[in-house]
């Protein structure tokens, strides 16, 4: 498997586990669906029971998701057609971007083996800002722990917030001290103009025999 392509300072905070014999009832449904369909469904589910398992176990095998204290990385290989036509899809999606993430349990997952038990979770959509909260940015299913999942993204992009609002109030600092130099430059400039200016006609009167006595002490 190779190695994500993580950014130059980005730290993994969490890597994600697939439940991958309840990921891979939910990806044979999918895949039969087409076949029931189908006026050849009957051939077309012989030819998938035959070669279909050796599939899904290399999909769950491809299945990545990771969290960083950056990003939220994702990869997936699927075959499109089931068995044949594979498509890999990757996915890297800043954590500022991050709405919400939506746990969803269902009739399907609770009659059909997706979920652990009834009522549990086992669908998860990332929503963006992009995405307009209609289409998810990302869907997983069948994933380990995955309130803890949510939990942890939502920490890690608060994190990334109060840095950001940091950063900006030190930027903020730092271009009112900018705009004020040249305001004490000026100031200085007058002051020595002055000093040059209370020197000649130190020079002048001296000169003429009018400077004022200074009393003794």
């Amino acid at each position: 498997m190779a190695t994500l392509d993580l950014v130059p300072g980005e730290e993994v905070i969490l890597r994600v586990a697939l439940n991958k014999e309840n990921w891979k009832c939910w990806r044979c449904v999918q895949c039969s669906m087409p076949c029931i369909c189908s006026f050849w469904g009957a051939p077309i589910a012989l030819f998938y029971g035959i070669f279909g398992g050796s599939c899904r176990q290399k999909e769950a095998d491809s299945f990545e998701l990771v969290l960083t204290n950056q990003n939220l990385h994702y990869r997936h290989k699927l075959y499109q057609c089931g068995i044949c036509c594979q498509n890999s899809s990757t996915k890297i999606i800043p954590l500022e971007k991050i709405q919400d993430i939506e746990l969803i349990s269902d009739y399907w997952g609770d009659c059909c083996g997706y979920a652990e038990k009834p009522g549990e979770v086992y669908k998860l959509f990332v929503q963006t800002a992009a995405m307009g909260g209609i289409i998810p940015e990302l869907a997983v299913f069948c994933i380990q722990e995955p309130r803890e999942f949510k939990r942890a993204v939502l920490a890690a992009k608060n994190r990334v917030s109060q840095d950001t609002h940091i950063v900006g109030q030190s930027k903020t600092v730092e271009v009112t001290a900018t705009k004020s130099t040249p305001d004490v430059d000026r100031i200085l400039s007058l002051l020595e103009r002055q000093v040059q200016e209370n020197s000649r006609l130190t020079t002048l009167l001296a000169q003429q025999g009018k400077l004022p006595e200074i009393p003794a002490l």
